[in-house]
Order: structure tokens, then sequence, then C-alpha cells
């Protein structure tokens, strides 16, 4: 189990009683290394090319990863969802929530907050398919997408004429927006 912006690890813990975990975090977490029952490692979720140093570590692909109200902390979610790619086995399961415009947030960046379809088609553009959808609205508002890591040939690009420029693959299909 990966856990990108999971702090101390709660949901490692939780979710991983073999303590066999990976947390990633972006912030000064006092004292988190020593707190987390897992691995945890602190790593510039905005620009740093994190990926392969931890597959290196961990000497395999994960099943799951989570990135829970996370991604609206960061100017260039692309590049943590790109290494997340580069962590998840193909096939395996990538869990992101990001609040609901509504819900008072510091540190937030808003364009990824705006409509949940646009966050939509920007993880269809990151080759992450959806597998179920919902609005967490008990508590805490946020929306939540269960995504399967799928090759980036299969990227939705809204212009497919320019997708080998970003991909070197031919396009695949075109979205109808």
């Amino acid at each position: 189990i990966l856990d990108v912006g999971g702090g101390l690890g709660f949901l490692g813990k939780r979710l991983d009683s073999s303590n066999e975990y990976v947390v990633i975090d972006g912030a000064t977490v006092p004292f988190g290394k020593e707190l987390c029952k897992g691995f945890w490692y602190k790593r510039d979720l905005d620009r740093e090319e994190f990926g392969d140093r931890i597959y290196a570590d961990s000497k395999q692909p994960f099943d799951y990863a989570f990135c829970l109200e996370t991604l609206e902390h960061l100017t260039n979610p692309y590049n943590c969802l790109a290494e997340i790619k580069k962590l998840v086995k193909e096939n395996g399961d990538i869990y992101i929530s990001i609040p609901n415009v509504n819900v008072t947030h510091n540190y937030i960046y808003p364009g990824l907050m705006i409509d949940p379809k646009w966050f939509q088609q920007f993880l269809d553009q990151m080759a992450l398919p959806t597998i179920e959808y919902y609005l967490w609205d008990k508590g805490w508002n946020a929306h939540t997408w269960k995504l399967r890591n799928a090759p980036w040939t299969e990227a939705k690009m809204l212009f497919p004429k320019n997708e080998p420029k970003f991909y070197g693959k031919t396009p695949v299909e075109y979205v109808n927006l």
C-alpha cells in the first residue's frame, strides 16, 4: 500500500497490519519517520521524481495507492500523479479525493476544485480510468475516485494530433467535450 500525502501514516496503519505500507509526504511532519510504523519518505510532490527511488527501495510495484486530500495543495498535480503511476502496478487501484469546493481549506490551488467533471477530465488525460466515483458528504465533503492504473497509451487527449508530442504514442481516443 502506498499513501501519498499520508502524514504520519494513520491510513496505512489501519489498512496494513504488517506495517509494510509506504508513506510519502511533502510537508514537514515532526517525528513523521519515527511515528509511522511503515516506511516514511519526505519528498517534494510538486517537482521531485520520487517514483524511481521509492520503487528501487520497495523492489516491486504497489497494488494500491491512496492520495487523499493532497492534490489540491500542489501547484503541479500532474507530476505527483505521473510518479504515482510509476509506483502502482498496471491495473492496480488508485484512490484519490479532493474536497468539495464549499469546504474551507488552507493552502489550496482551486483550479482542481472548481468542478469535479474537469478533474475527471484531468484523470482521463492521465490514463487513470474511473472505476467508481462518489461524493462523500458525511462531515467532510469530498469527491472520491477509485481509479485503475492504465498504460499511458490509454490516455484520453483533448487534441489527439498532439498526443505524440507528449507521449510518443499514436492517438488512441478522441474526447468529445
